[in-house]
């Protein structure tokens, strides 16, 4: 008969546990502990609100700060035009420019050919800037060149050639800024009085008359003959160079003859110097003897 299997036991789970009513009623106190909290919380949230809101509410409420009111303007009193007795009259005087004088650089009115003077306007009074108009007159036929007719100061150059006297009228219109009908004007007078004579004191070779140039005389500048400077009437009279003795020409020496018969000896042969040894000493031949004497020196030591 064959063999039946035998059952094995088999293991069971365990039987669940019954709930514990004493767990349930723990978990339903602890719910009910914080919707208390919660309701007491925002029982405080609305408590402060009240009190907020009723505070506001009992604050007085702040005025208005007054609003400020504009000036009116003063009303301007037309114009009316007075004429007839009662009017108001003033008077009032526009002084225009004074001109005091014209100075000169280098001073002093005598000039000679050539020279230069600077001519300054000194001007007083008036408006603003003034306005200079420079002019000439004079009584001989070259009336110099200005530098400028309008500029303050200006440069007056004398004519280059002057032989006989003249005079020169230089002349400074000013205007102010006012302008129209207010100006004023000054001059100055320059003159030549014509060429130095023989022996007079001079300045330069222009200042002679003809012939005659400006020398240094005994530490004095004179117009005088170059010829015979010392001649105060530069006539020279004294002055003729008298005639210098010729010099005859010396006899020049002839080499005599050389008599027949003789021979005339050739010119020996330079013979040539032995070339000397330079003094002083050589740099090599000193070492060397150096040396040899340390030499010595160390055999009888050692």
């Amino acid at each position: 008969m064959p063999e039946q299997p035998i059952p094995t036991p088999t293991s069971q789970p365990p039987a669940a546990k019954p709930a514990s009513p004493a767990g349930g009623a723990s978990a339903g106190k602890g719910e009910k502990k914080w919707l208390l909290w919660g309701l007491i919380g925002f029982t405080v949230i609305l408590l402060i609100t009240a009190v907020v809101l009723f505070l506001q509410l009992r604050k007085p409420a702040e005025e208005p700060a007054p609003r400020v009111r504009p000036t009116p303007t003063p009303a301007i009193p037309p114009v009316q035009e007075v004429t007839g007795a009662g009017v108001c009259e003033t008077t009032f005087t526009v002084t225009g420019p004074t001109c005091t004088g014209v100075t000169i650089d280098p001073t002093g009115t005598s000039v000679s050919a050539g020279d230069d003077r600077e001519l300054t306007a000194e001007v007083t009074g008036g408006s603003g800037t003034y306005t200079h108009e420079w002019t000439i007159t004079s009584d001989g036929a070259d009336e110099g060149d200005l530098s400028s007719t309008t500029a303050n100061p200006t440069t007056w150059t004398a004519p280059g050639s002057l032989d006989e006297s003249q005079s020169w009228t230089i002349t400074d219109t000013i205007t102010d800024a006012v302008g129209e009908d207010i100006t004023t004007s000054c001059s100055v007078i320059l003159n030549f009085t014509g060429l130095v004579a023989c022996f007079d004191t001079c300045d330069t070779d222009l200042d002679c008359e003809e012939g005659l140039s400006c020398t240094d005389v005994a530490g004095t500048f004179r117009c005088v003959d170059a010829n015979c400077p010392e001649d105060v009437d530069c006539s020279c009279a004294d002055a003729s160079p008298s005639p210098s003795p010729s010099v005859s020409p010396s006899p020049g020496v002839s080499p005599s003859p050389t008599p027949p018969g003789i021979t005339q000896a050739s010119p020996s042969p330079r013979v040539a110097q032995p070339e000397l040894p330079e003094a002083g000493f050589s740099a090599p031949l000193v070492i060397g003897v150096a040396g040899g004497i340390l030499l010595v020196i160390l055999g009888l030591l050692f």
